[in-house]
């Protein structure tokens, strides 16, 4: 779908959200092709959970396990690696929100330290599924065919967000699909802003999560002069299209929120590249983390991950990077991928080999691309100068990244620093920490690079046209091998596959290239 508005449009469009009342199905996929935010009223009536109050969570799902993240009431945004956690069944977290029984007060309340006179409370991204596991009359609840049409889609397919006023969510937008969202009580105000804007905000992977790129600078880069802001009400339905930058906040005492993610075209893409990244933002962290960590590798105060994610083994993110561009591939038209699925697919899930890509010739499952393709990929060609080039933005500001060649200064020790996390096998590792840092100061030493911290580097090679260059050539070795298994796509069945082209371009001497560097 669309995701630009002209920009000769861009000022009126900012002043207004358009708003219909009970549009048919016909309209709301007509609405939503168009690629722009539009809010629709009356479409929840059937719905229970549109009914859905605190009294009513407590007495029919009053026993549901559930998680809240809290912290203390203040302005600005806050990110959930600055919250606490509770663990509390939904019953407890409906009688804290509302607030008549001050369960605080009591000892054996897993909400007795947090008065909620004081605390900013929010039971966010609940899987619906998951959360009403035991009681699954809920998921019938829930009725996006009132909405969408098409096919049957209930709470099976949806997320609940169940929040005291204040709870909110920070400037960022998702990597994948539309989302529409249901506001089954109270009220919330979300502020948007189009990828194509001129005021949109750069990407930030810090703090990391897979699938959510926040905003550097959080909410003071949406700015208002490049932000719709509307307020949806109870019984009113949001399209939020892909890509969109949003920030979310509950103005009511409490807000009760349903929301549902719509595939959309380059979703296959997208998740491709949110494979490169968590595997090189794994690699980073895991290697800073081995050692005695300088001052300026330690966390930042909202954490480098979200505690809703976890840092996975370089065998785990590879095998996750394999199968997302072995997907890719197949989609785009590989010859083989019938006769795969007729032979039983390749190997099963965790064991090594891609059980999505296409088979090779012999029936076999093609090899997972390897630590040394991903650090030909990331440290080599356009990937490392763009990843450069945008270290050197970050560090020493625009102008004087232009007048000096301050990327062309970082890109030899940028490259150092990630061949070291990226290439070495974990059985010829030694005193990793140590090297890690000596790669580190190295890269610091450059010009301006007194101002380059972890959180700089992981943005410079995991955001914009780094990490794209960074795919490109993985997806160039990966078709390079369909090729060698005797695997062809059916659009380009008569060309060659040549592979990656990426090459050392420094000239010998003047960079880090020696015996162990990644070009063979």
């Amino acid at each position: 779908m669309a995701s630009r508005i002209p920009d000769r449009d861009y000022r009126r469009f900012s002043r207004m959200v358009p708003r219909e009342h009970s549009p048919s199905p016909a309209r709301v996929r007509a609405l939503m092709e168009r690629g722009t935010p539009f809010v629709a009223s009356g479409l929840l009536t059937t719905w229970p959970a549109a009914e859905w109050q605190l009294r009513t969570l407590m007495q029919r799902f009053g026993d549901a396990p559930t998680c809240v993240r809290l912290h203390p009431k203040a302005e600005g945004e806050v990110y959930e690696g600055e919250c606490a956690y509770v663990k509390a069944t939904l019953g407890e977290f409906c009688l804290w929100l509302e607030g008549a029984d001050e369960p605080s007060a009591s000892a054996d309340s897993p909400f007795a330290p947090f008065p909620r006179s004081d605390y900013v409370a929010y039971a966010d991204y609940q899987d619906m599924p998951a959360l009403f596991r035991h009681l699954p009359s809920a998921l019938s609840c829930v009725d996006w065919t009132t909405v969408l049409g098409g096919a049957a889609r209930d709470g099976a397919e949806s997320v609940l967000w169940l929040g005291s006023h204040g709870a909110s969510t920070p400037t960022h937008y998702d990597a994948y699909g539309c989302n529409v969202v249901a506001q089954c009580a109270g009220e919330k105000r979300w502020r948007l802003c189009a990828p194509a804007a001129p005021a949109a905000p750069r990407p930030s992977r810090v703090p990391y999560e897979e699938s959510s790129v926040f905003a550097a600078g959080g909410a003071a880069a949406l700015g208002s002069g490049g932000a719709c802001e509307l307020l949806l009400a109870a019984g009113e339905v949001l399209f939020v299209p892909r890509h969109w930058w949003h920030d979310v906040s509950t103005r009511s005492a409490w807000a009760l929120s349903i929301n549902t993610w719509l595939d959309a075209e380059g979703d296959d893409v997208e998740r491709a590249r949110e494979a490169v990244v968590r595997l090189v933002v794994s690699a980073l962290l895991r290697r800073a983390r081995e050692g005695e960590a300088p001052p300026y590798l330690h966390e930042p105060r909202c954490g480098f991950v979200n505690p809703t994610e976890e840092l996975h083994s370089a065998e785990e993110d590879l095998a996750m990077l394999s199968a997302a561009i072995g997907k890719l591939e197949a989609a785009d038209g590989c010859m083989e991928c019938d006769a795969a699925e007729e032979r039983g697919g390749g190997a099963s899930e965790g064991g090594g080999a891609d059980a999505s890509a296409p088979s090779s010739g012999g029936g076999g499952a093609l090899p997972p691309l390897g630590a040394m393709d991903v650090a030909r990929a990331v440290c080599l060609g356009a990937a490392i100068e763009a990843a450069a080039a945008a270290l050197s933005r970050d560090a020493l500001g625009d102008g004087a990244a232009l007048g000096d060649g301050g990327g062309e200064r970082l890109r030899a020790p940028l490259g150092r620093l990630l061949r070291g996390v990226l290439a070495q096998p974990s059985s010829e590792r030694q005193a990793h920490g140590e090297q890690f840092g000596q790669a580190f100061e190295r890269l610091r030493e450059a010009p301006g690079g007194s101002e380059i911290d972890l959180t700089r580097v992981i943005n410079a090679v995991c955001t914009g046209d780094a990490v794209q260059a960074s795919l490109s050539s993985l997806r160039d070795t990966y078709r390079a091998r369909l090729q060698a298994a005797g695997v062809r796509r059916k659009r380009d069945r008569d060309d060659v596959c040549t592979g990656t082209t990426a090459k050392c371009t420094m000239t010998p001497g003047t960079c880090d290239c020696n015996e162990s560097c990644v070009v063979a």
